[in-house]
């Protein structure tokens, strides 16, 4: 795109701009000095769902996309402002419509219109939040609120299709959930949270904070194994606890249900893995096969049934959390020991490598003599001599990632 066409690009997610609100007061307005009034606003993590990988607008100089949401209900209205368009007769290219790309995506179309989204506004003082409330805590003097819904809840069906237009903002690779028909709404389960803010003389006003959603997979013979499949705290909300608390909300539910073999996580980022690690590795520090005088010997069959009965882990992050724990009672200054705990973390990680030379030398010796073609296919997947090196880095990335679990625990001891 020439230099001149190039002042018209936007990056979608630099421009983009989520609001909660609560009344009309808050979106942007005109002042007699020409300047727009700021509120507060957070933007989202992914735009590429709407306006493709390279996250990119063409067409616009100056522009800003505002998604304002009733902080409740989550009802969307659309705004944007920019200070040119390009001009199609000057140019032969025409802007790309922004507001058809939003509304091929979202699940429900946002409102255009003010006065319909002033309506919607209005109805953010009587709103309940769907299913039944689980729990409440505090942060500070402020007072939140966690319910488990489910689409049998009376209007969660549409509410559940408004939290997927955040979804696709800020899960990477989320897709809409489709819910059709009884095994559908079976299966699914919704933890909701929101923030309860008192009003004096009237009903409590609710802000949506974050949610977490679970499917429920047969596991034979009787029992359901549990997926977490997304799991979302508004930039807001965030390093409040929210997330901790939602995963606790599900843990508290289903940890002692006897139909329920145990819980697994699809796709988990980073953060959430690191977030699990840490619920885990605390919550299995009650068993005495987890204390100092047991942790160091290999992962026994005690620990996977006291974490599959009791915490409903899978035995693979089962085995993870032993691996956490040994390390934190692991005395690093003491040569021997710490040897002896690289060299249990190193068996593990090279545990695929080995069994690749096996498979390799088994392919080979099945080869008749006079297949050089396949001999030479194979030379080319022989792994790399330079294992140990490999190792090592491979070892040292998973002490640090679990060093980092463990400062966690140590501050909550």
């Amino acid at each position: 795109m020439n230099g001149e066409l190039s002042q018209f690009v936007s990056d979608s997610t630099a421009v983009f701009r989520i609001y909660l609100l609560d009344s009309l007061n808050a979106i942007s307005s005109e002042t007699s000095n020409g300047h727009s009034e700021q509120f507060s606003y957070f933007k989202p993590k992914y735009t590429y769902p709407i306006f493709g990988d390279e996250e990119s607008i063409f067409g616009y100089k100056d522009l800003i996309i505002s998604l304002y949401l009733s902080s409740a209900s989550l009802d969307p209205f659309i705004k944007l402002q920019f200070s040119e368009e390009v001009n199609y007769k000057k140019y032969g290219v025409k802007p790309d419509d922004i507001i058809a790309k939003i509304n091929e995506e979202f699940p429900v179309v946002p409102l255009l219109n003010t006065d319909e989204f002033s309506s919607q506004l209005d109805k953010q003082v009587r709103f309940q939040p769907h299913g039944t409330l689980l729990h409440k805590y505090k942060v500070g003097d402020r007072t939140f609120q966690i319910y488990r819904a489910s689409c049998y809840d009376p209007g969660f069906l549409d509410y559940q299709n408004k939290l997927q237009n955040l979804m696709l903002l800020f899960i990477e690779g989320a897709s809409q959930l489709v819910l059709e028909g009884e095994d559908d709404y079976f299966r699914w389960l919704f933890y909701l949270t929101f923030e309860c803010i008192p009003v004096s003389g009237g009903n409590d006003r609710f802000v949506f904070v974050g949610c977490l959603n679970a499917y429920k997979f047969y596991s034979f013979p009787d029992k359901f194994r549990i997926r977490v499949s997304q799991v979302l705290v508004l930039p807001p909300f965030q390093k409040l606890g929210h997330a901790t608390r939602l995963i606790e909300a599900i843990h508290s539910q289903l940890r002692g249900d006897s139909t329920v073999f145990d819980l697994v996580v699809e796709d988990p980022s980073d953060d959430f893995v690191r977030l699990r690690d840490f619920i885990d590795c605390r919550d299995a520090l009650q068993f005495t096969c987890f204390q100092r005088e047991n942790i160091k010997q290999s992962f026994t069959k005690e620990m996977e049934e006291e974490c599959r009965d009791k915490l409903k882990l899978h035995s693979k992050q089962s085995r993870r959390v032993h691996e956490i724990l040994r390390l934190k009672y692991t005395n690093l200054v003491d040569k021997a020991e710490y040897r002896e705990y690289r060299m249990f973390i190193k068996q593990r990680l090279n545990a695929p490598f080995m069994r690749l030379i096996r498979n390799h030398e088994h392919a080979r010796k099945r080869l008749p003599k006079s297949d050089t073609e396949t001999e030479l296919c194979l030379n080319l997947f022989v792994p790399s001599s330079d294992r140990q090196t490999e190792l090592h880095k491979e070892y040292s990335s998973v002490e640090s990632e679990y060093q980092g679990i463990i400062a966690k625990l140590l501050k909550i001891e």
